[in-house]
């Protein structure tokens, strides 16, 4: 007798349990405002991610990367930020 309940292979249940993780990233963009290439690095953490770009920024900036958004996955977590000083 059967149940009628589908069983999955062993190694389709591992698949299936395998934890996702998601990372922070940057998307990089011109003055305006469209996407540009950048380091592609990611990060475990938003503190990892916002210490990377502060070491980097004037770097990206003479490279012509002119403002920055903070990517958790696909999700924005904040940005777009110039990489201008503020007018005073």
């Amino acid at each position: 007798m059967t149940s009628g309940f589908a069983v999955a292979p062993l190694h389709a249940i591992r698949y299936m349990a395998k934890e996702v993780t998601v990372h922070f990233r940057w998307r990089y963009q011109d003055a305006g405002g469209r996407d540009v290439p950048g380091p592609p690095v990611t990060f475990a953490d938003q503190d990892e991610a916002e210490s990377w770009f502060g070491e980097r920024w004037t770097e990206l900036l003479s490279e012509g990367v002119h403002q920055v958004t903070l990517l958790h996955g696909e999700a924005e977590v904040y940005g777009p930020m110039s990489l201008h000083p503020a007018d005073a």
